[in-house]
């Protein structure tokens, strides 16, 4: 397709051969070529040939032979339609590549999921049923009615009557030899033997013989004596003695206390804090100042000959007036500001550093009066710390002299206290020596009674032992009857276990027969359990199957949907490509032919006014179908 534009070389050429052939006619005027191939001027000089053709040129006119350019155009509505279709087919193939989201396949339904566990329980559903019916078949094959039976037999054989009756008839047989062995007398003999080695005497020694060493504590025994050493203590006390240190060391703390203390503390931070603060500046001066300033020059130094001057060389380098005066003015006063900066930059660092090192000697100047201030204070209290102390001091010393004289007191009382109850004790050891004697003589009397009691207990030991002789001989005739007895039992207790033999072999082999019938019904019910679990699996397997077959149309829907919704802006595109090709024949198309020469005076053969129309409709109509859409 040609270019709508005209690029400005060949202007500039169309220029030129309208000027020429304005010459050539002498005319001054006339048809003008256009610099536009969209708009032309109007000719007032002859007809034109075709829609965009030169005016028919002098046939006395001498030309120059030159070559013409023929250019085709359309209009501008139909490249712009064009134009639009290539923008959104950019826009289009610039669109990155869409991943479709969403899920493409349909997962298992829960029915199916359900199935599927329904079908894995089914496998095993009947294998319960049939691992208890074949334990049940497998224990019948060792059941026996005789083995049932057998054990009651076996009692029945070892039962005898003599051997039931044999322990009872040794038993009484043991009950009538120990009879005859009894011995009343020997019985007794043990209480009458302890009753013969009792003696009142002896037992009321004991208690005699304190009582009569308690006697003798008594008479032995001194009050005085015991209160002697606390009188003595008491005499020996003081109360003067006793306060002496504390009043003289109270008498001390009043000495003390008369001195300036809080002047003497206070007098070295005083002297310190009369300085000036500029007197000791250099103690607070930063040490690493020096460095700081010297720092700030290196670093100017270096920037200046590294950076500043170089650039002025290369600037009038490349000016070309390097080495001249006016580079020379400009590196003066780059020198010059670079050493003002320098300079003023090193002034407020050491403005800086001694403005704090002023302040902190101000501060440390402050702090020193205050701290006079604080052992000014501190002294003055220690003062009266001093003072109070002697003070108590004295007080403790009054006090001493007072608890003393009062100790005195406490401890005559104390002795005449402890002569009382050394009295009351020797009271007390005498009532007990006459307590002791009543022990005693009681005591005798005890053991007294003791033997008169033990000679009765031995008495009736005698004839306690006869009656028991008595009772072992009715106990063996007894024991001799329980064995008959039991000789009896056994023969009946072996006819009972006899029939109970037979009968529990009859029904153990009923039991054995009702098993194996059970056995063989679980195993059916194991089967039908299974197939039925099976069949409902099936049945559940195909709805879920159903059901995912609908999920997964589903998703091949949206998938499609998805596709139409990516292609939609490409079929629209399509479309209007496809307008614009069958619309193609119907545009009417225009031409431009620049340079000049003799024009022909033929008729060019022009499509009609009607069929234009007609053409135009049918492109109309065209692009209406294609974006009616269904």
């Amino acid at each position: 397709m040609a270019s709508l534009e005209q690029t400005q070389e060949e202007r500039n050429e169309i220029a030129a051969n309208q000027a020429a052939f304005n010459a050539a006619n002498n005319t001054g005027g006339g048809a003008t070529i256009g610099t536009d191939v969209q708009t032309f001027p109007a000719y007032s000089g002859g007809a034109l040939t075709s829609m965009n053709s030169y005016p028919q040129m002098s046939s006395n006119v001498d030309l120059a032979p030159s070559a013409t350019t023929t250019e085709a155009t359309m209009p501008e509505w139909y490249t712009n339609y064009a134009q639009q279709i290539l923008a959104n087919q950019q826009a289009i193939a610039n669109q990155p590549y869409a991943t479709y989201q969403g899920p493409r396949l349909a997962d298992f339904t829960p029915a199916q999921q359900q199935a599927f566990g329904m079908t894995r329980d089914a496998a095993g559903a009947g294998q319960g049923a049939l691992a208890s019916a074949l334990q049940g078949t497998q224990s019948s094959f060792g059941r026996s009615g005789l083995n049932a039976a057998q054990p009651y037999m076996n009692a029945v054989a070892g039962m005898s009557g003599a051997q039931a009756a044999s322990p009872y008839l040794e038993r009484g047989m043991g009950a009538l030899g120990q009879a005859a062995q009894a011995n009343s007398l020997g019985a007794a003999a043990p209480n009458f033997a302890t009753a013969q080695g009792l003696s009142g005497v002896n037992a009321a020694s004991p208690y005699m013989g304190q009582s009569s060493n308690l006697y003798g504590n008594v008479a032995q025994s001194n009050a005085l004596g015991a209160a002697q050493p606390l009188l003595g203590q008491a005499a020996g006390m003081s109360g003067v003695n006793a306060a002496t240190p504390s009043l003289a060391q109270g008498a001390n703390l009043y000495g003390q206390s008369t001195q300036n203390l809080g002047m003497q503390s206070a007098q070295p931070y005083l002297t310190a804090a009369g300085n000036t603060s500029v007197g000791n500046i250099n103690t607070y001066m930063n040490p690493y100042q020096d460095q700081v300033v010297n720092r700030i020059g290196e670093l100017g130094a270096r920037t200046l000959r590294e950076n500043i001057l170089p650039e002025i060389s290369d600037r009038f380098i490349g000016a070309g007036s390097f080495g001249g005066s006016r580079q020379a003015e400009a590196t003066g006063r780059a020198i010059r500001d670079a050493m003002e900066g320098i300079s003023a930059q090193q002034s407020a660092a050491l403005q800086s550093g001694y403005g704090q090192a002023a302040g902190l000697s101000q501060a440390d100047l402050a702090r020193q009066a205050q701290l006079a201030n604080t052992a000014g204070q501190l002294g003055t209290q220690q003062q009266g710390a001093l003072q109070s102390a002697a003070s108590g001091m004295a007080n403790i010393g009054q006090t001493y002299g007072s608890l003393t004289g009062q100790q005195q007191q406490a401890l005559a009382a104390l002795g005449a206290t402890t002569g009382q109850l050394y009295g009351q004790d020797i009271q007390a050891k005498q009532a007990a020596a006459a307590g002791l004697s009543n022990i005693g003589q009681t005591m005798g009397q005890l053991t007294s009674d003791q033997q008169r009691n033990l000679t009765a207990l031995g008495s009736a030991q005698g004839q306690l032992a006869g009656q028991d002789t008595q009772a072992k001989i009715a106990a063996g005739a007894g024991m001799a009857n329980i064995g008959q007895t039991y000789g009896n039992l056994t023969a009946d207790q072996q006819r009972i276990l006899s029939g109970l033999g037979s009968t529990a072999g009859n029904l153990y082999n009923a039991d054995t027969a009702q098993q194996n019938e059970t056995a063989r019904q679980m195993a059916g019910l194991g089967q039908q359990q299974q197939t039925m679990g099976l069949t409902g699996a099936g049945a559940l397997q195909g709805i879920g199957q159903q059901q995912q077959q609908f999920g997964q149309q589903n998703l091949d829907l949206a998938y499609q949907d998805f596709l139409r919704q990516q292609g939609y802006a490409q079929q629209q595109n399509t479309g209007m490509m496809g307008a614009l090709q069958g619309t193609a024949g119907a545009i009417p198309k225009a031409s431009l032919q620049t340079g000049y020469g003799p024009v022909a005076n033929t008729q060019a053969a022009q499509p009609s006014g009607a069929q234009n129309l007609a053409s135009t409709a049918a492109a109309i109509a065209n692009i209406a179908s294609i974006f009616k859409g269904p």
